[in-house]
């Protein structure tokens, strides 16, 4: 009867540790950021936001971060379109669009850069929809 009680607390005690390892994950701050950002930016500005020697740019530090964030969210869906238009020199390697996000997953991508590599300030709704109807690329 006593080795069943022991049994049955550590199948307790692992489905707990199990299910606030689980919640924890959940409520990150901004989860659907950064799997957005992980699924979208990563693979050339790094988990880190180092990006990648000369060929891709990192996050951190970048003025897009402090001085130049209202062109965050034209940056994010146009790429190198908008870049083109917008300064001089070019990147060796161009950054793709991301015309699939939505105003709300860019939204989300923003604030978890902002908040993961930059000052912490965050952005709302409304700023990214203004962005955005404002910077589409002249084709």
């Amino acid at each position: 009867m006593r080795q069943l009680f022991f049994q049955n607390r550590s199948l307790a005690l692992l489905i707990l540790v199990i299910v606030m390892a689980f919640i924890a994950t959940c409520t990150h701050p901004f989860s659907q950021g950064r799997n957005l950002y992980n699924n979208n930016c990563s693979r050339c500005h790094g988990t880190d936001g180092d990006g990648l020697e000369n060929l891709f740019p990192g996050l951190k530090g970048s003025p897009y971060l402090t001085t130049l964030q209202n062109d965050m969210a034209c940056v994010i869906v146009y790429g190198s379109d908008y870049l083109d238009q917008h300064r001089v020199p070019t990147l060796p390697v161009s950054m793709p669009a991301n015309e699939h996000l939505n105003p709300v997953e860019v939204l989300n991508i923003i604030n978890y850069i902002l908040w993961e590599f930059g000052d912490g300030r965050q952005v709302a709704i409304d700023e990214v929809r203004r962005a955005l109807d404002g910077c589409k690329p002249e084709l």
